[in-house]
């Protein structure tokens, strides 16, 4: 597919953007085009406001509507504020007394305010509702956050604020929201033993690719054209987090193709708190003891260079040919960096040289865009940010001119599918995860106006670029555009014939011609919800109270031992939706005397911890409740046990019988207690059950009772019972000595025996 460009700015060619926007902005009459535009935007606000919504209310809180309905009555405003100071004036020249000069005052700044506001529609403040679908024929996986929270500390200077613990510094709820929702959807953040599919291992290092062109070269009007470091904050913070211990490395990197990334910028970053940088995130984790630094891919670009194998230990950037025309468009960084205590040799192509071969394994990716309108490509959000990854430099020998380079980018030229980035991603690297920026969206401008940017707080992720393209340019970007516009179907992904769609359609298509088949298909002759339906996906809320839940069991919940023995308990803590997490456990409860130990701790799920508690022979004898908590990030769970430490020598014994009971649902059982003195004990002794499971009701027929007396104990079975074997322990204790006996109650399934089935021949 071959797309005619019908806007000629990009953003990547600095000294072109500036003449186009300086020409504008001193163009004769460019106020009055401004304003003349305000008036036709606002009647016909107000005319499509009228045709969809006049008979059907209901359809004003569509996000078209709203729009429409916020330029008409901001133009009606407008129109007023005219006929308001022209009255005044008119007034104030026939009675010119100081209160209706003052009126005049009013109304004419009240003019000026509005007619300064007429520059065009005013956007939406928050990001429309994201749908979500499934799809039986789905090959790839888009995962969205909404209503991310914002950060509230910041690491300016490269510290963590005194007060703070790390955890609470350094950990972002949005990232930590996606990363959880990935889980629950089997896409699993961490390689682990227990999920060797994961993505990252513990010693992985990781290059986070951002977008930093824009940073630090315009000024505060430049702060939402690059990506938010924030983001990137919780991301290497979820690295550092591995189950198994990190030991591993994270590379932030960027390269501004000649308008040079600032990864250590003092102000203007697109953060919470502009003056907290890349490097601010990289210094704060390193004096945390991780390895995590900055690389400006731009100290390289124009550097052409061999690799390692070839004997060459010259950081800069390999060139690489692929059919015609011939000269060398494809390119990758080849570096040395020094991450905390490690350096690292690194080929974006091959992985990690440790002086005789690459180990590509541990090398890893993740691409990581800020979403925005872009003059030429219509969209910047993942396959578009590859451009940072390869390198234009010695632009006129390798492509020619600034517009056949582009040419090579996306095709958008007629004739053109050479499809530079989807052979980048099939023939060099792709990331092995696309994480993409929605925190702020610029719909209006993709590297000035800081005042066009929407605050959406909203973050995607996909292994599918394509996939994740599509959907956020139709539902996050372009919903921030005025419906119907060139702009707005430049910017999407559905739209054919729109620049956005033949970037992808471009890419996508030679990617798949060089290899790359586990994308989703993009082709003119598909429908939408033909396109649509090759991926899932999956929206969550992340400032919702989180739905993940950590449980812990305990068998068996209580023990009988003597002062100087062991307890021993199995601890099985349990996610749900198939998290891998570890889990440290704590007990509170134990007798003071008493060693405590779990192996291991922490535990990871599916795994389980064994509890054990030795007494010493100074232990006092007793019923002792506790609770074992298991603790992960935000995460608890508890399972309340006992110990129960019997007395060396007692003056009474206690014998029950049956020892076992079997009980179905809605039954009662029973166990009689007796008690036996020994020299002669009279004391009365109080009866306790402990372990019985929850919902069953319990009771003795006397209690306490005396030595030679009896006593029945009385089980009674809910409806709906645990089912299974639970082991219990009756406990009779009389000042200060106890006695423990152990029983079981085995609480049978429903429907056991069936009658038989005879089957006859007629």
């Amino acid at each position: 597919m071959s797309i005619v460009h019908r806007q000629h700015s990009g953003s990547d060619n600095v000294q072109l953007e500036n003449q186009v926007r300086a020409s504008a902005q001193h163009a004769p009459g460019s106020s009055w085009n401004r304003r003349s535009g305000y008036i036709v935007l606002g009647l016909v606000s107000l005319a499509w406001l009228a045709l969809r919504s006049g008979t059907k209310p209901s359809r004003l809180v569509y996000p078209c509507q709203r729009v429409a309905a916020t330029n008409g009555l901001g133009f009606l405003a407008y129109i007023a504020s005219l006929v308001v100071s022209a009255r005044l004036y008119h007034r104030a020249r026939e009675h010119r007394t100081f209160g209706r000069l003052a009126l005049l005052v009013m109304g004419l700044t009240l003019t000026a305010l509005l007619q300064g506001e007429a520059r065009g529609p005013v956007l939406l403040e928050a990001s429309p509702t994201l749908p979500a679908w499934t799809s039986p024929s789905a090959v790839s996986d888009v995962f969205a956050v909404t209503n991310v929270p914002t950060p509230t500390i910041s690491l300016e200077g490269g510290t963590i604020p005194g007060g703070v613990s790390p955890a609470e510094a350094l950990h972002d709820a949005g990232v930590d929201a996606l990363v959880n929702l990935m889980a629950s959807h089997d896409t699993h953040f961490y390689k682990t033993t227990l999920q060797p599919n994961g993505i990252f291992a513990r010693d992985s290092v990781v290059v986070i690719k951002v977008n930093d062109q824009w940073n630090c070269n315009s000024g505060s009007d430049n702060r939402r054209a690059h990506t938010n470091n924030d983001v990137v904050k919780g991301v290497i913070y979820r690295l550092v987090q591995h189950p198994e211990g990190f030991a591993g490395a994270v590379i932030i990197a960027d390269n501004g193709q000649g308008v040079p990334a600032r990864l250590d910028c003092a102000n203007y970053n697109n953060a919470q708190d502009a003056r907290q940088s890349y490097k601010d995130v990289a210094d704060a984790f390193v004096s945390q003891g991780y390895n995590v630094c900055t690389y400006t891919w731009d100290n390289i670009r124009s550097s052409f260079v061999g690799e390692y194998s070839s004997g060459n230990m010259t950081s800069g950037y390999v060139l690489l040919q692929d059919g015609t025309p011939g000269t060398n468009q494809l390119s990758y960084p080849k570096f040395q960096v020094t991450c905390g205590a490690q350096t690292f040799q690194i080929s974006m192509r091959y992985g990690l040289w440790n002086g005789t071969a690459y180990d590509n394994t541990r090398l890893k990716m993740i691409n990581l865009p800020v979403v925005k309108r872009h003059g030429m490509a219509g969209a910047t959000i993942a396959v578009k940010n590859y451009i940072g990854f390869l390198t234009t430099a010695n632009r006129d020998a390798r492509f020619g001119d600034f517009a056949a380079m582009h040419n090579f980018f996306w095709g958008y030229q007629a004739g053109s599918d050479y499809g530079l980035l989807g052979r980048q991603l099939a023939l060099i690297r792709r990331a092995d995860l696309d994480l993409v920026d929605a925190i702020w969206v610029n719909p209006v401008d993709g590297w000035h106006e800081e005042t066009s940017a929407v605050r959406d707080n909203i973050l995607l992720a996909s292994s599918d670029p394509f996939a994740v393209d599509y959907y956020a340019s139709a539902y996050v970007l372009v919903p921030h555009m005025t419906p119907g516009s060139d702009t707005a179907h430049d910017a999407d992904a559905r739209y054919h014939g729109g620049d956005f769609r033949g970037l992808l359609v471009t890419n996508e298509n030679r990617a798949r011609l060089k290899g790359m088949t586990d994308t989703i298909n993009l082709d003119d002759s598909f429908t939408v919800d033909q396109e649509q339906a090759q991926f899932n996906v999956f929206v969550a809320d992340a400032s919702a109270p989180s739905t993940v839940m950590l449980s812990l069991t305990a068998e068996p919940v209580s023990r009988a031992i003597q002062p100087g023995q062991t307890a021993v308990y199995t601890l099985s803590p349990v996610f749900d939706g198939g998290y891998v997490r570890p889990v440290t456990l704590t007990l509170q409860g134990v007798p003071s005397e008493a060693i405590v130990s779990f192996v291991p701790n922490p535990v990871i799920p599916p795994g389980t911890s064994h509890l054990c508690i030795t007494t010493t022979a100074s232990t006092v004898a007793g019923v002792y409740p506790m609770t074992v908590t298991g603790t992960s990030e935000v995460l608890t769970g508890t399972a309340n046990l006992t110990l129960i430490v019997a007395s060396i020598a007692p003056s009474f014994t206690l014998s029950i019988s049956p020892t076992t009971r079997v009980a179905g649902p809605g039954q009662v059982v029973s166990y009689t207690a007796v008690v036996s003195s020994i020299n002669g004990f009279s004391l009365p002794v109080t009866l306790t059950v402990v372990g019985f499971p929850t919902g069953v009701g319990t009771s003795w027929s006397v209690n306490p009772i005396k030595s030679g007396n009896a006593s029945t104990l009385t089980l009674s079975i809910p409806g709906s019972p645990p089912y299974g074997n639970h082991p219990l322990e009756v406990v009779g204790t009389a000042e200060g000595q106890v006695v423990a006996q152990s029983i079981e109650l085995f609480i049978d399934y429903p429907f056991k025996s069936y009658l038989p089935i005879i089957l006859r021949r007629g």
